[in-house]
């Protein structure tokens, strides 16, 4: 697979920023005063990219509130999608985050709620308006359970209520 590297906003290089840009701002319409926002400086940056250094996919991974992580900012560029790389980044991100978290939430665009499904995260609240795209909040509360097992868990794992 592709290597992955962890920046912080403000060693992050062109390529991360430029990506986002893409995906965000262009094919999707997000306003710039949106998408920069205070969670950068406070977030981990990921960034999947191929030999030659063009950057495939990138997300951010930032302390919510105690022992919950939040994961944002996910991007795969667009000649890239459908080729597992935005769900080997999320497993890394969890990995990573799973020794300092015990559960982590995210934002999911509607359309990409069953990707999150997949990777263990389950659908915590109705639609709602981000960015002038509908959304759901999720969460992942057994992120240690779903990398040690991931073809029992084709579905959301709850911990506590999941075998």
């Amino acid at each position: 697979m592709h290597p992955i590297e962890v920046f912080s906003w403000a060693k992050a290089p062109d390529a991360l920023r430029q990506l986002r840009q893409q995906v965000f701002i262009s094919e999707q319409g997000v306003p710039e005063d949106l998408e920069w926002d205070h969670q950068d400086e406070s977030a981990e940056h990921y960034l999947m990219s191929d030999p030659q250094g063009l950057a495939l996919a990138c997300a951010r991974l930032y302390r919510k509130s105690g022992h919950c992580a939040g994961i944002g900012r996910m991007a795969v560029a667009a000649d890239h999608r459908g080729k597992g790389l935005g769900m080997a980044l999320l497993q890394h991100l969890l990995r990573q985050g799973a020794e300092h978290y015990d559960y982590f939430k995210l934002s999911a665009q509607i359309q990409a709620v069953g990707f999150y499904q997949k990777a263990g995260f389950f659908v915590t609240s109705g639609a709602y308006q981000d960015a002038g795209m509908p959304h759901h909040d999720m969460v992942c509360s057994a992120p240690i359970q779903v990398l040690t097992h991931p073809s029992q868990s084709p579905q959301p794992m709850n911990l506590g209520q999941d075998s």
